[in-house]
């Protein structure tokens, strides 16, 4: 986690792995920004984010949680994004 965004200040999660182990959504960190956000096994993964300086969400994750889909802020666009 980056020291910039105090991580996590709070955080949701948005979606559940089918076979009920992985949690996906988002950090909001204490700048305001969101990261994308796992968890599995009690343990809190940062997915990161592709623009530095800007939000990120996990929203799907698939049976297994070893793939994780969301979106990805850019400059006051929004796009899709893969993570895997």
């Amino acid at each position: 986690p980056s020291d910039l965004y105090n991580w996590p200040a709070s955080s949701s999660g948005w979606n559940i792995s089918g076979d009920g182990q992985s949690v996906v959504g988002l950090a909001w960190g204490n700048a305001g920004m969101t990261r994308a956000t796992g968890w599995r096994n009690g343990v809190t993964n940062d997915l990161g984010s592709t623009m530095n300086g800007q939000s990120s969400r996990a929203n799907a994750a698939n049976f297994d949680g070893s793939v994780i889909g969301g979106w990805q802020d850019w400059g006051g666009w929004t796009r899709a994004c893969g993570l895997g």
